[in-house]
């Protein structure tokens, strides 16, 4: 008699694909929302130099949401598989454990618990995308993984290479 539970080998391949699929989505939102928001008081004389704290903020920021939260989601979503076998408890405590991971990693990378609080809190927006993806229940193929990976932080950093020296 087949098992009625998925395995968690099985679901590995639509979950990474999901997650890197959010990863783009979420460091765009990230990016542009840290640009737009000024949180450091800068003050932008043209759109050229707000085009460039874009760009420079690419350069941080999707590589530790690609490489940091993508392992901190798929190490939440593993422990969590085997802890709680109903959707709603997995649910209620995967939005605290994304964003303690968010806080502890950034905090880790600059001791502030100012940075630590953004960190959560981009964990927790990455934790709503990934949940609304959830929700979508799109058959998630490497290829729109690899597609959102690649389109959209580079289009966001060409725009902003391209505006900076237009």
């Amino acid at each position: 008699m087949p098992n009625p539970t998925p395995s968690l080998l099985s679901a590995i391949p639509a979950l990474f694909a999901r997650k890197m699929t959010t990863a783009a989505i979420a460091s765009t939102v990230i990016v542009l929302s840290l640009a737009l928001t000024n949180i450091w008081g800068i003050t932008f004389d043209s759109w050229r130099e707000l085009l460039g704290q874009i760009c420079f903020l690419l350069l941080y920021v999707v590589p530790i949401i690609y490489i940091y939260g993508v392992a901190a989601s798929m190490l939440i979503e593993f422990l969590l598989f085997k802890l709680s076998p109903y959707p709603w408890t997995h649910r209620l405590l995967s939005l605290p454990l994304h964003a303690f991971f968010g806080f502890l990693g950034l905090w880790l990378l600059f001791p502030s618990m100012q940075i630590g609080g953004w960190g959560a809190a981009f964990a927790s927006l990455f934790f709503l995308m990934d949940f609304a993806l959830s929700k979508l229940r799109a058959g998630y193929e490497a290829s729109h993984a690899v597609m959102s990976f690649i389109f959209l932080p580079l289009l966001l950093f060409f725009i902003s290479i391209v505006g900076v020296n237009f």
